[in-house]
């Protein structure tokens, strides 16, 4: 099975758990909680949950991870809906979104409800420290979202906001990961480090990559600043993944990274007979 077929694969098991999660809000009504999470086609949060729990895990249990990824799933859809409607409510810069705020509020506090549940249903020894995680990254979203009042107006700003929420994301995904496989401290951190790191370098790519639209925050972009903070970013998700190969199988973690630079290979491993 090639890179891609593998992760493929891993995003169908990682879907299954999220249409169980979801079925209540189809008998609910909440179709914008379906359609936000439905539109994200690569379920990369998921995946860096499985790739942190399978890089360090002994005997993988799957009951156990794909609920955790599922979990996160669903609050990544959670900071995809509250901050669209953030930018729609507040009429900021150009964009088509259009939906109720009522049922998006209501698709929202779903969304994340529905992610505690996800993660409930796993049964694991340290499954308080994955809730407490998940709580923590929530409490990061919420508050980014709580303190942005108007458009950023430089580039600190910017970086804050997206290393609060989609920073945020990938460290917990990393950390519920390992939490769950029962890494050592250290390796957590490094994780933890390599979470963060590699989702806020992702999330800025795109933004560079694509026409802005306000639909996502933070709504104003400068690029210079943004795109040195990424290839710092960039740089600290290598050397953490040459740390972490000491020790651990961390083969799907730079094929989930490689899959998301496009260029096909994996995050370049140094010769270690040089260090």
């Amino acid at each position: 099975m090639d890179r891609t077929d593998a992760l493929a694969t891993r995003r169908a098991k990682i879907d299954s758990r999220i249409e169980t999660a979801l079925a209540a809000a189809d008998e609910d009504g909440l179709a914008v909680a379906r359609e936000t999470v439905d539109a994200f086609d690569d379920r990369w949060y998921g995946q860096l949950v499985l790739g942190a729990y399978d890089a360090t895990v002994d005997r993988r249990d799957t009951a156990v991870v794909l609920p955790a990824a599922a979990a996160v799933e669903l609050l990544r859809g959670y900071c995809r809906l509250r901050g669209e409607l953030l930018v729609q409510l507040a009429e900021r810069g150009a964009h088509s979104i259009t939906r109720d705020p009522t049922a998006a509020l209501l698709g929202a506090d779903y969304l994340y409800t529905a992610a505690y549940s996800a993660l409930g249903s796993a049964e694991h020894p340290d499954l308080d420290e994955g809730f407490a995680t998940l709580t923590s990254v929530l409490e990061s979203i919420t508050g980014a979202f709580a303190t942005v009042e108007g458009a950023p107006t430089d580039g600190s700003d910017q970086i804050h906001s997206i290393e609060q929420t989609a920073g945020s994301l990938g460290e917990g995904a990393a950390v519920i990961g390992t939490t769950l496989a029962g890494v050592s401290e250290a390796d957590e951190e490094r994780f933890r480090a390599l979470g963060r790191g590699a989702s806020t370098a992702r999330r800025i790519d795109r933004a560079l990559a694509s026409e802005h639209t306000g639909t996502v925050l933070p709504p104003a972009l400068d690029e210079d600043t943004l795109e040195a903070h990424a290839n710092t970013c960039h740089a600290v998700v290598d050397r953490t993944l040459d740390e972490l190969e000491r020790t651990a199988d961390v083969t799907a973690l730079r094929a989930l990274l490689a899959s998301e630079r496009g260029d096909g290979q994996p995050p370049p491993s140094r010769d270690r007979a040089a260090e």
